[in-house]
Formats: structure tokens, sequence, C-alpha cells
């Protein structure tokens, strides 16, 4: 397994390297982990082309194939997972050595019963909770939503989702969630999409993408404010030639201070249940490629600020 992405190694002379300086052939072979005798691989930096504004993703250095950091290496993922679950107030737990799940429906119970307070103290109707003996704890949410952020940017510092998958499980109501159906990168925000519109059990997801607009008050109102995503480019529908597909991701807040210390262009991880609305179909303005597009969109409101995290 690849492992944690790391920004330095020493060559086999103890010099030290950076990943960005770095070049095939540089130094003397074979590369090391800076934090232990793990042999590792230079990875060169790349173009995140799924944005009409591509971006560069910064080289890295990981683990070679089959290999395994120290016992007490930072950069193993196991070790950092056994510190998350330490913290975790049972989010995380483990079911064998170097084993671990983390319980969604915990959080899911949390997050619903959390919106009903919300949507009660702006007073609307009074609803019954799923559970006649479960109490929704703004504290508890807290903290399964910190544990899940930590767990998500551990998979962000990760080369691919079975490097975190060998060592933690996910698990909804009894059945396992693959990683692939769980976390969701820039490029696969449209697949975030499929799964919410047609998944018929409803789990939180997270949402890796660039911070866009920030509107605050919309409509004059405070308790409306909304952070859009950078959109993806506009796709072609393998249906239809003549219509492209669009996706919009919005986060709306009732404070508008939840989105302070977010700009432009910031990298981050969204986590909870979103929703998926009926898409719109429009007729282009303008002569081009397209005819038609389908505008879908993803939509979460958040419940706690920390929801969504800086990468």
């Amino acid at each position: 397994m690849a492992g944690i992405k790391m920004t330095h190694a020493f060559d086999k002379k103890g010099v030290k390297w950076a990943a960005d300086n770095y070049a095939k052939g540089m130094g003397t072979a074979p590369l090391k982990c800076e934090r232990c005798d793990a042999t590792v691989i230079h990875v060169n930096s790349f173009t995140r082309d799924c944005y009409d504004n591509p971006s560069k993703v910064r080289a890295f250095f990981r683990l070679q194939a089959n290999g395994a950091h120290g016992p007490n290496c930072r950069f193993g993922v196991d070790k950092q997972i056994v510190e998350l679950a330490s913290t975790s107030e049972g989010l995380v737990e483990s079911v064998q050595k170097n084993r671990f799940r983390m319980r969604l429906i915990a959080v899911t119970e949390e997050l619903k019963a959390t919106a009903r307070r919300l949507k009660e103290d702006d007073g609307g109707e009074r609803t019954p909770t799923t559970s006649k003996s479960y109490t929704p704890s703004s504290n508890r949410l807290s903290s399964y939503i910190n544990t899940a952020q930590r767990v998500l940017r551990l998979r962000a510092m990760c080369d691919e989702d079975a490097d975190i998958e060998e060592h933690l499980e996910l698990v909804f109501a009894g059945n396992t969630v693959g990683w692939n159906q769980f976390y969701f990168d820039h490029a696969r925000q449209m697949e975030a999409h499929y799964a919410v519109s047609k998944s018929s059990t409803q789990y939180p997801i997270a949402v890796q993408g660039r911070v866009g607009k920030i509107k605050r008050g919309v409509k004059d109102d405070p308790k409306l404010n909304v952070l859009n995503l950078e959109r993806l480019r506009v796709t072609q529908d393998p249906n239809e030639t003549t219509n492209g597909i669009s996706l919009e991701v919005s986060v709306w807040a009732i404070k508008a201070s939840w989105f302070d210390g977010l700009t432009e262009n910031d990298e981050v991880i969204i986590f909870g249940l979103w929703k998926a609305p009926t898409p719109a179909q429009t007729k282009a303005t303008k002569e081009g490629l397209f005819k038609t597009f389908t505008n879908r969109r993803l939509t979460l409101t958040l419940a706690v600020k920390s929801q969504i995290a800086k990468v």
C-alpha cells in the first residue's frame, strides 16, 4: 500500500530531499522515509484538469509497493487510526489488531436529530425523533464530526482508498460501505451526485473540492448563507451529444460566521447528509457545442461549522 504522502525523504547517504525538487536519478538509491527505514518512491507533480482552471498537484514520496512503515512511524496509516480511535468517543472502534471500523449510523442519527432541533428552534413544527430513547447532543455531534474530519483528512493525505481501507472499514446499519462510496474527491463529484440521487438509504458522505463563491445574507436573510464549490467542467451527455451536463455543489449555513476563514480556491472536505434536488433543464444562450444543459445540484445544510474543513 502507498500509505500517507510525504514531502521529504532521505537517500542512502543520508541526504534529505524535498519532493518538489527531486527528479528520478538524483541522490543515492534507495530512498527512505524520513521517520523510519521504509523504502519510498517519488511521484512527480501533475495537473488536476477536471476544472476549467486546472491546478497543479505537488509532487510527493510514497511507500514502495508491498512496503510498510515502522510501528511508530507517523506516516503509518495504522498508527494514525489507533490515535484517532482513542479519542473518538466510540465512533471508531477496534475489531481486531490493526483493524478498526467507523460507525456511520451514529453520525447520521446525530445529524438528523440536530437538523430537527434547528428547525424547531426556528419556529418549525416539532417532529418526533426516530427513537424514543435517543437524545441528541450537540457536544456529541461536534465530537463525532471532528473525528470524521480527522479520518477524512487522513484519507486526503493518502494516495488511494486502499491505503486507509486496509485499516478502517465503514459500517452503516450493519452493512459495510466501500470507501469509494463514502469519499469523493474533486474529479468524482458527479459520482457523489449519482450515489446520493440513487441511494435508498441516506448516510453521510464526504465531498472534496475547491471553494468558489461565498454569498452571505442571500435575499437579505442573515440565516441564508451559501458556499458554492468551483464547478467541474461541463461534460457531454452520453445519450444526447448536444446536451451538456453540469453540477453545482452548494453548502448552506444558518450562520454567516461558519464560512469565516474560507476563501476562494481553498481546498475543503465537506461531510454530512447531502441531497440531490431534481435537475433543471435549460437552453443554451449562445452558440456552442451544446444546445441544452442538464443542471444537476448537490446540496448540504450544515448542522455544525466543523462539517466543512480545509484540507
